[in-house]
C-alpha cells in the first residue's frame, strides 16, 4: 500500500520546525538545504550559550519557550528534545543496530516532551511535537518489523490530533495530520492482517480527504493524497474479494491522477502513481473475471511505464513497476488461452502472448538481480517467472490443452 510521505509531508519532518522557528524562519518560509542549515546552527549556538545570536524584536505565538533575553529551564528541555530528534533523523542504512540507535534518541524527545505535556496538558505545541515524536517512533518500530508497537504509536499520535483537529476544526493542516495518521494505521493493519480494521480506518482518511478536496479543489497535493487513499483502499477490498467496490475505487483514483497529470505532464512520479492505478485497476479485473478489460488497461500502464523507462535507463522504481505490468500481462493471456469457448489457434496465440510477456517480465527482474538492485520481496520473483515459462512452453508443444 502506498503512503502519504512524499514530498516530506509526514510530520517527523516538522519536528525540525522547532529548530527553523528558533531561527527566526516560520513553518511556510521556503524550505532549502541552506536555510535548514542555518536554522539548525542558531539551535546549536543557542544550546551552547543561552542566547540568541540575534536580538528579538517582538515576541510572537511561534516563539512559546522565551522568559528574557535568555533561555528559560523549559526551553532548554524543548531544545533538547529536538535535539535528540534531529539527531536520529539523519539519513542512514536501516541496519538493525542503526535502527535501535535511533528509537533510544526518539524515546529521549519522547519522555522530555510527555512530561512538558503533563505540565501543560493544553499546550499544542508540547502535544503537536509529541505527536511528531509518536510518529517517528512509530515508522522505526515498522523498520524494526515490530508492527504491533507501531500501530500503538500510531494510535497516540492519532489520539493528539484528534484533541486538536476538536479544539480548532478550521486548521487545515491538522485536519490534514489526523488524515495522515488514520492512512498510517490503514497501512499498518493491513501489514498485520486486520483487513476490517484497514479498511475503516482507509475510510476515515478518505472522508477527511473528500472534505478538504471539495473545499479546495485546486489543491493538487489534497487531490493527490485523495487518489492515494483510493488505491490503498481499493487494495483492501481486493484483499477482501470485494472485486466491485475496489474497481470504484481505483477507477476513481485514476480519475482524479489523470486530471493532475493533465496538468503537470513532466512529474514522472505522479505519472508513475496513475499508471499504477490503471495496473491496480487491471489486477482487479482479472481477479473477477473481466479479462479483456484486464489487458486493456495493462496495456495502458505498459505504454507508459516503457516511455518512462526509455527516457530515463536508471528509474529502476518505473523499470520493475514495468516488469509487474509485464507479468500481469502474461497473467491475463494465459487466463484467456484457458478459457472456455477458445478455437486452438487462439489459444496457441494467447499461450505465446503470455509466454513473451513473462519472459519480458524475467529479464528485468534477473537484470535487477544481476545488479543488486531486487529487493528481498521480489527475490523470488525470476523464480516464479521462469516456472510460468515453462507452463507456457508445455502448453505451446499441445495446442488443444484447455487449462494448465
Amino acid at each position: 500500500m502506498e503512503c502519504l510521505s512524499w514530498r516530506g509531508r509526514l510530520r517527523k519532518i516538522e519536528l525540525c520546525w522547532l529548530v527553523r522557528l528558533r531561527a527566526g524562519l516560520n513553518r511556510e518560509a521556503v524550505r532549502t538545504p541552506a536555510t535548514e542549515v542555518y536554522a539548525l546552527g542558531v539551535m546549536l549556538y543557542e544550546l551552547l550559550t543561552g542566547a540568541l545570536p540575534y536580538k528579538i524584536s517582538k515576541r510572537t505565538t511561534d516563539e512559546p519557550f522565551r522568559t528574557s533575553g535568555r533561555l528559560s529551564r523549559k526551553s532548554w528541555r524543548v531544545n533538547f528534545a529536538v535535539t535528540w530528534t534531529t539527531s536520529s533523523s539523519r539519513r542512514c542504512a536501516k541496519s538493525p543496530r542503526v535502527v535501535i540507535n535511533r528509537l533510544e534518541y526518539q524515546r529521549k524527545a519522547q519522555a522530555i516532551l510527555e512530561s512538558l505535556v503533563a505540565e501543560e496538558p493544553t499546550n499544542p505545541i508540547y502535544r503537536k511535537y509529541l505527536g511528531g515524536v509518536y510518529l517517528f517512533i512509530a515508522s522505526l518500530n515498522i523498520d524494526n518489523g515490530n508492527l504491533a508497537e507501531a500501530l500503538d504509536n500510531y494510535r497516540k499520535a492519532l489520539a493528539i490530533d484528534q484533541a486538536l483537529a476538536r479544539e480548532n476544526p478550521a486548521d487545515n493542516y491538522t485536519q490534514r495530520e489526523l488524515a495522515v495518521d488514520y492512512s498510517k494505521i490503514c497501512n499498518v493493519m493491513w501489514n498485520m492482517g486486520d483487513f476490517a480494521g484497514s479498511r475503516e480506518n482507509g475510510r476515515q482518511s478518505l472522508a477527511i480527504f473528500e472534505k478538504m478536496a471539495t473545499a479546495d479543489p485546486n489543491d493538487a497535493n489534497i487531490a493527490e493524497d485523495l487518489a492515494i487513499m483510493h488505491q490503498n483502499i481499493g487494495v483492501t477490498l481486493t484483499k477482501e474479494k470485494e472485486y466491485a467496490g475496489a474497481s470504484e475505487h481505483y477507477r476513481t483514483s485514476v480519475r482524479i491522477l489523470e486530471e493532475l497529470a493533465a496538468k503537470n505532464p513532466t512529474n514522472t512520479e505522479l505519472q508513475m502513481r496513475k499508471e499504477w492505478g490503471y495496473y491496480r485497476l487491471s489486477d482487479v479485473q482479472s481477479l473477477s473475471g473481466d479479462i479483456a478489460h484486464a489487458i486493456e488497461n495493462a496495456e495502458h500502464a505498459r505504454s507508459v511505464f516503457e516511455s518512462l523507462v526509455a527516457a530515463n535507463a536508471k528509474n529502476s522504481t518505473a523499470a520493475k513497476y514495468l516488469a509487474v505490468v509485464y507479468a500481469q500481462l502474461g497473467k491475463c493471456h494465459r487466463l484467456m488461452a484457458s478459457a472456455s469457448g477458445k478455437t486452438s489457434s487462439q489459444r496457441v496465440d494467447h499461450w505465446r502472448d503470455a509466454k513473451d510477456w513473462y519472459q519480458k517480465s524475467f529479464e528485468i527482474y534477473q537484470d535487477m538481480k544481476s545488479r543488486g538492485t531486487l529487493g528481498g520481496a521480489d527475490q523470488n520473483k525470476p523464480a516464479e517467472l521462469s516456472s510460468e515459462i515453462t507452463t507456457c512452453d508445455g502448453a505451446l508443444k499441445k495446442p488443444g490443452v484447455t487449462s494448465r
